[in-house]
């Protein structure tokens, strides 16, 4: 068969093919740009032989040119819906290309952050973020992503970087699209700062006292586990602090006096003790710090200055009446007790061998003192 045959077999074949091919739902727009470009090459090549199809050549190219203007249409039509989610999002959503650069920043995240929209987008989203936070979010950009969508991290914590300059916690849920070379991360984000602070309230209540505010017993005891486990070599010491004839308060003056003396008891306690140490009220009138990186000597001067303070302090009644009042002080220190249990018995029996000798005092265990001690019962 010679060339011009061949060709007007071919082309022929072809044009009954895309007949059928063109009523095919599905076909990518990339696809239908092929068959366009085929048809066209055919008709250039065909030249005379290509006469009797130039009509039917045309009416098909019509076809693909209405198929991709209908593709481009719903594409359209999509993307104008999914700006529309993006602005009445209750939650802020914030979209960056690979490099950290903001593309989208929808009202709800005008309002989280304090910055109009103009004012961000085309630059980078670490204006948002302290700079800790900032420095791994760009070790996450640099990152290798797969191709196509995947959903990178969900319900992650992080804080952000208000326009006022102050932080506040966020939850952020990320995905991320890569396609043809171009990646985009889409972040959806909320404010759980009144989560966060529902959370901390609870926690408080769980773990102090509601009179005094400090650690009551089992969260003390649980600080004193990890303390003990923690110190390594470092000593650890042990106050323990009972209010001296705490009962004729009460019986005497009423509760609600007794309950001021417990309060300025653990505001004094409190006070002297340091940020690392566990201050806690362990019940009725009975209190206890447990002193960080602190041997028996110092846990001693530190007793003996808390029983100067409470001395001098008053509560004041009405018609220009006062109410003292004292502590006894009992202490122990690893130099004498290896875990939590046994210091605390210790203490404790130091603290009752004070009452004994006349309250207002201290007494402090000593490895000689120890071995009169009556093991834990």
């Amino acid at each position: 068969m010679g060339n011009a045959a061949w060709w007007i077999a071919t082309t022929l074949a072809v044009l009954a093919a895309l007949d059928t091919i063109l009523f095919v739902e599905g076909l990518s727009e990339g696809t239908i740009l092929l068959l366009a470009a085929l048809v066209n090459l055919l008709i250039i090549g065909g030249g005379a032989a290509m006469f009797l199809w130039t009509r039917r050549g045309a009416a098909i190219n019509a076809m693909l040119e209405e198929r991709v203007a209908a593709r481009t249409a719903e594409f359209r039509d999509s993307e104008a819906r999914l700006r529309a989610f993006i602005q009445v999002a209750h939650d802020a959503v914030i979209v960056i290309d690979g490099q950290g650069i903001i593309q989208e920043f929808n009202p709800a995240a005008e309002r989280m952050f304090g910055y109009p929209a103009t004012d961000l987008i085309g630059g980078t989203v670490n204006r948002l973020m302290p700079d800790m936070v900032a420095a791994k979010h760009d070790q996450y950009l640099q990152q290798k992503h797969p191709t196509g969508f995947q959903l990178m991290g969900r319900g992650r914590e992080i804080i952000g970087r208000h326009a006022d300059g102050s932080e506040f916690p966020i939850e952020v849920t990320v995905g991320t699209h890569r396609s043809e070379g171009t990646t985009y991360h889409v972040g959806l984000l909320r404010d759980i700062t009144r989560r966060r602070e529902k959370e901390q309230r609870l926690t408080r209540l769980a773990t102090t006292d509601s009179l005094t505010g400090l650690l009551n017993r089992r969260a003390f005891l649980e600080a004193g586990e990890r303390m003990m486990a923690d110190r390594g070599h470092k000593p650890l010491t042990v106050l323990m602090l009972d209010a001296d004839r705490f009962k004729n308060v009460n019986d005497t003056h009423g509760h609600a006096v007794g309950d001021e003396v417990l309060k300025r008891l653990a505001s004094i306690v409190a006070t002297s003790a340091r940020a690392d140490d566990a201050v806690g009220r362990l019940g009725g009138e009975e209190f206890a710090v447990l002193l960080h990186n602190t041997g028996v000597e110092g846990g001693t001067n530190l007793a003996d200055r808390m029983l100067h303070a409470v001395r001098t302090a008053q509560i004041e009644l009405t018609g220009d009446q006062t109410v003292n009042f004292t502590v006894s002080i009992g202490i122990a220190s690893t130099a004498t007790a290896h875990d939590l249990s046994s210091l605390l018995h210790q203490a404790d029996q130091a603290l009752y061998a004070a009452k004994n000798s006349g309250r207002d005092r201290l007494v402090a265990v000593t490895e000689e003192t120890v071995k009169t001690l009556s093991p834990p019962g």
